[in-house]
């Protein structure tokens, strides 16, 4: 991580290690570093991870169904599935590995329907923004 004098920082450059379940940074080492309690080389590291994760694609597709009763099945397959209901409807999150069509099944109420889902590129924040929703329950 890089130093900033403006902050405080006496070095050009901190290295902020993950050892036993915790962050640790250089500046922490000394007196000096240890006296400032946060460390903002952590928090840029922290911060910037999350990023990173939000930002990488994935590969999904959502699939809304307006029945009371439901179920989406998908027999062999590595999909994750994700159910997000509101209001009386369900919407299903589908994500697999890479660009796939897959095969599935849409039970509803007493009906049966055979659905064919293509994932799509998204950007993880999309997907999550939709499991997180307000209002949402997922299971």
């Amino acid at each position: 991580m890089k130093g900033e004098p403006s902050m405080g920082d006496r070095l050009p450059q901190y290295i902020v290690r993950f050892l036993n379940g915790r962050y640790t940074c250089d500046c922490q080492m000394g007196a000096w570093g240890a006296s400032r309690g946060l460390c903002t080389h952590i928090g840029a590291v922290i911060i910037s991870r999350i990023y990173e994760e939000l930002a990488k694609t994935v590969y999904a597709a959502i699939i809304k169904a307006e029945c009371l009763d439901n179920e989406l099945i998908i027999l062999n397959n590595d999909a994750v599935i994700n159910r997000v209901t509101q209001d009386g409807s369900t919407i299903y999150v589908v994500r697999t590995g890479q660009e796939a069509t897959i095969r599935a099944f849409l039970a509803c109420n007493d009906e049966i329907r055979e659905l064919v889902i293509s994932t799509r590129p998204m950007k993880n924040w999309e997907v999550m923004e939709l499991l997180r929703g307000k209002g949402h329950t997922i299971s």
